[in-house]
């Protein structure tokens, strides 16, 4: 399928021109798209991973189910990494045009050249009417120069904005990349923490302990989405975290833990309704 894609690319760009260009546009939309299902593919783990802790071990429940929101976390961050590709690619784009124009401007160029001189040749030859055709020809010839200022004035801009956006786009995918790094540092950690509050048992035990306090889990899903707020970039499209947990519920125990899962599964709701919209664009 790629190679098609790189093939139609090519057949396209024949008339045109900037065949490569038009084929780093194709990759880069091919890129954003492989992560934006990878994102669809996410989501869906999470509700296949809500969904099968309902009725197993209460500790299995409750980490599985801030293990799930944690995972939301970071798939909102990615989302956030998505529109940042599309800023980027929106930076070749504006090279393309500008390309475009360029081609424009030495097309006429070449077509006010190509006018002189054939009226040079005319005048050489001798015309019925030499001083018009004189005339004629210097006429030509303060066009073709207005045409070579115009290709200069074009090329000027175009090296000049390649070399502003450029450097301007890379240097905000790199801070939405770091931006993803930090998000996904700190759920790791808080998915460690998580895991540590399943108690530690071995197969020789002959009693299944106890778990019955979820206020742990929900400290660290709170925490988790204090940091994570901290470290979103300016143009974020993040959907909102399910409501913020309240000190009341930290001591409702398993109370809180139901509150949670419901909230978990709206936030997911949430999340495929906005995502119709984000897969379009």
């Amino acid at each position: 399928m790629a190679a098609i894609r790189r093939s139609t690319v090519r057949l396209r760009s024949l008339g045109s021109g900037h065949t490569s260009l038009n084929l780093l546009l194709s990759e880069q939309s091919n890129v954003r798209q492989k992560r934006k299902d990878c994102i669809v593919s996410q989501q869906s783990a999470i509700k296949a991973l809500q969904k099968w802790s309902q009725g197993e071990h209460p500790a299995i429940q409750d980490v599985l189910h801030q293990t799930g929101e944690l995972e939301m976390l970071l798939v909102d961050s990615q989302r956030d990494f998505v529109v940042a590709l599309k800023e980027y690619k929106r930076v070749y784009e504006h090279i393309l045009e500008m390309e475009k124009k360029l081609d424009l401007a030495k097309k006429q160029m070449a077509h006010c050249m190509e006018k002189e001189a054939k009226m040079q040749k005319e005048v050489v030859k001798g015309a019925k009417d030499p001083e018009l055709s004189r005339e004629r020809l210097k006429q030509l010839q303060d066009s073709t120069k207005l045409a070579e200022a115009e290709v200069d004035g074009q090329q000027r801009e175009t090296e000049l904005y390649k070399l502003m956006s450029l450097r301007a786009g890379l240097l905000d995918l790199s801070s939405a990349l770091e931006s993803v790094g930090k998000k996904t540092s700190i759920v790791a950690q808080a998915q460690r923490e998580l895991a540590a509050l399943i108690p530690e048992v071995n197969t020789r035990q002959e009693t299944i302990p106890e778990y019955i306090d979820a206020r742990d889990g929900i400290r660290i899903l709170c925490n988790t989405k204090a940091q994570i707020e901290q470290n979103s970039p300016s143009y974020s499209t993040t959907i909102a975290f399910s409501p913020s947990t309240t000190t009341t519920d930290l001591t409702n125990g398993s109370r809180s833990q139901q509150t949670i899962k419901h909230k978990s599964v709206a936030r997911l709701e949430q999340q495929d309704d906005s995502f119709d919209s984000f897969e379009s664009d």
